[in-house]
């Protein structure tokens, strides 16, 4: 009887230390730059056929899979075409955008794009990124005849601007971000710090000691 007793206690014990020593979740979702929702728009940030604008924003120290980007859009009156949203990895020695990496948006349709500007959300996304890196969101007009990405003003909006932004017509030029840095919101899950999981093993480890104890 008492080595029922012993037994039923264990396992009682164990699935306490389960639901409290280990993460409850494997995936949480965040943001890993929002300068939509808290800014006040100052002006337009204008693209024309085959340039570019690239606004940078950093993953977390676990990594990140991207699962949504929402940019501030659009496109000047009567303009048709094309245009792609990127994610390029950041060129270690000269901060510029180096390698496109995947397409957010590829040969997008001016039809989502109105003449005011609003936001554009590009969901569904699975795209993985190193942890602790710096990246860009790259937009880039194809074809269409003109379109804006609208920028923010930092000081009244009381946040601090992300590290980089850049443009590209027949080279990447570099700007300082608090000059024009555009209206962007970077969606991620990221996964569990690797400390959560080792307290969850440590516990379940002390468990185990303590069961041979008994038995």
């Amino acid at each position: 009887m008492i080595g029922f007793v012993r037994h039923f206690v264990f396992l009682v014990t164990v699935v306490l230390a389960l639901s409290v020593s280990t993460p409850q979740s494997q995936a949480v979702d965040i943001d890993l730059l929002d300068t939509i929702t808290p800014a006040t728009s100052t002006g337009d940030n204008v693209i024309a056929v085959g340039e570019r604008n690239a606004q940078s924003f950093m993953t977390t120290g676990t990594g990140s899979t991207i699962s949504q980007v929402d940019l501030s859009l659009k496109k000047a009156p009567g303009a048709a075409g094309q245009y792609s949203v990127s994610i390029y990895s950041m060129n270690s020695v000269s901060s510029e955008p180096d390698t496109r990496l995947s397409y957010v948006a590829q040969n997008q349709n001016q039809s989502a794009l109105s003449t005011t500007y609003g936001t554009v959300s590009f969901t569904g996304l699975s795209i993985a990124l190193d942890p602790s890196k710096n990246y860009y969101i790259v937009l880039e007009d194809v074809t269409l005849a003109a379109m804006d990405w609208q920028y923010w003003d930092t000081t009244s909006s009381g946040i601090s601007p992300p590290t980089y932004w850049m443009a590209y017509s027949s080279g990447w030029i570099s700007t300082a971000s608090t000059d024009y840095p555009a209206m962007m919101k970077v969606m991620a899950t990221t996964v569990p710090e690797p400390s959560a999981w080792a307290m969850a093993a440590l516990a379940i480890g002390a468990l185990g000691a303590r069961w041979r104890r008994w038995s």
